[in-house]
């Protein structure tokens, strides 16, 4: 069975195992079938990186008023812009779900 590995905001899934490919930021790891992750974890997790975005430009610019040099402006905005995203890939998941949910409800037996 060959499935890929989802890298969801810095965190790998694994949902089955494949051989190691690595390219263009996506890496694919074997794994053992025992190494399964739950649907709770994954979206507990992908809750967790989307905060973890939406509170790094607000790090960014307070580090930026206290005088830091480790951020300038455009950080910021490259981090806000990847908030954004964050939050509309978040949101559109989470419709699919509820929308998948709701026509699985509608299955008459």
């Amino acid at each position: 069975m060959f499935t890929n590995s989802i890298n969801s905001f810095g965190k790998n899934i694994e949902t089955g195992h494949i051989s190691n490919i690595s390219g263009n930021g996506n890496s694919f790891n074997m794994i053992n079938e025992s190494e399964k992750v739950s649907f709770k974890d994954v979206i507990t997790d992908m809750a967790n990186g989307i905060n973890e975005e939406l509170n790094a430009p607000d790090e960014m610019l307070n580090s930026i008023m206290r005088g830091s040099s480790e951020h300038d402006i455009h950080d910021v905005m490259i981090a806000l812009s990847k908030a954004d995203m964050g939050i509309t890939i978040a949101t559109t998941a989470a419709t699919k779900v509820l929308q998948t949910y709701e026509k699985i409800m509608q299955i008459q037996l």
